[in-house]
């Protein structure tokens, strides 16, 4: 039951209760998802999060949710492409903040949908280099066939790595 039903609820007593637990679930995410000291447990948090965040039978976004959402579309909008980055262990925690705040974001997104997201992230920071290894010539512009090319290149190179 959401709120908007819970507030159509002619029992008043009961519309209360349900508002209470709504509430109540909001503060225990809060306290269950409280900052935690390093970079590993944080990412262990944003994991949990993305499980809490479709809630089924809630059908609304708590403003709490809503507040990692947007938090986690910050934490991709400052990433850099691969290449940027100095050290392999920075591209390693990239990658993984990437894909932990997609999560957060759309948490019912099957695994491919995560291939498309990292595409269309490396054509937006035109991230080149990343996409000549997928198929791309680094020439040509990018259209929706050259661009379902680059997915199905970065699909069929997880694949292969997946099963060595």
């Amino acid at each position: 039951m959401n709120i908007r039903r819970a507030l159509h609820v002619k029992n008043r007593y009961l519309k209360v209760a349900v508002i209470a637990v709504l509430v109540c679930f909001d503060l225990l995410i809060l306290v269950y998802l409280l900052p935690l000291p390093n970079n590993r447990e944080e990412n262990e948090r944003n994991a949990r999060l993305s499980a809490i965040a479709a809630v089924p039978g809630l059908g609304t976004t708590t403003p709490l949710q809503q507040y990692y959402r947007d938090e986690a579309q910050k934490e991709i909008d400052a990433l850099r492409c691969p290449a940027d980055y100095k050290t392999d262990s920075e591209v390693i925690d990239a990658l993984t903040s990437f894909f932990i705040n997609n999560k957060v974001l759309h948490p019912n997104a099957p695994a491919e949908d995560f291939v498309a997201a990292r595409v269309d992230f490396y054509i937006s920071r035109g991230c080149t280099s990343e996409l000549e290894k997928y198929g791309y010539d680094g020439v040509s512009p990018i259209t929706p066939e050259v661009r379902q090319a680059i997915i199905e290149g970065m699909a069929a190179f997880a694949e292969y790595y997946n099963r060595q």
